[in-house]
């Protein structure tokens, strides 16, 4: 008697050999890591806005980078809880902004200006993996269902020419055995 793991059941899937399939899933990158990076990225642009040293119009554009930057961030929050793959790619985003700020902060003090670049440009990098790592599954994922709804389907069988006019009628050979009287 076989358990249910033994009976076949028909379904959309198709099952693949490990040579058949797409193979393995590209490891993506931990949860644990992004949100770590999206943590100090966003600690770091809560700081950046709080911050009163440059003058008003750097000022401007700093808050307004770091305002679209901590937006970001939420929304890479969410998408962390969602458990969706936009989070790399908008912490990427974030990293950017601060980036930036770290190069208008520059033309007021270059040490404390270059620091916060270089520190945003190391969380660019790693967020930069991040997102590698995620397209690569993307395209792993993408791959494995375009392989399996990519089936070739038997061709159709084409059905007998039954004879349409009453010459063909009269060359047309009757089956054995069929009744030829009306």
């Amino acid at each position: 008697m076989g358990t249910e793991r033994d009976t076949w059941k028909s379904g959309d899937l198709l099952a693949y050999t490990e040579r058949d399939g797409p193979g393995p899933p590209t490891a993506a990158s931990p949860t644990w890591m992004i949100a770590t990076l999206v943590g100090v990225v966003g600690v770091t642009f809560a700081g950046v806005l709080t911050s009163d040293t440059l003058c008003p119009e750097h000022r401007v554009w700093v808050q307004a980078l770091a305002l679209v930057g901590f937006v970001a961030i939420g929304a890479s929050i969410v998408s962390l809880v969602r458990g969706t793959a936009a989070a790399p790619v908008l912490t990427l985003f974030a990293c950017s902004m601060g980036l930036a700020i770290g190069l208008l902060d520059a033309a007021h003090s270059p040490t404390r200006g270059l620091l916060v670049a270089l520190g945003f440009g190391v969380a660019l990098a790693l967020a930069a993996v991040a997102t590698m790592r995620a397209v690569r599954l993307m395209r792993w994922d993408h791959r494995g269902d375009a392989e399996a709804h990519d089936v070739d389907a038997p061709a159709p069988v084409q059905a007998p020419i039954t004879p349409t006019t009453p010459e063909e009628v009269g060359e047309a050979e009757a089956p054995v055995g069929a009744d030829t009287e009306r």
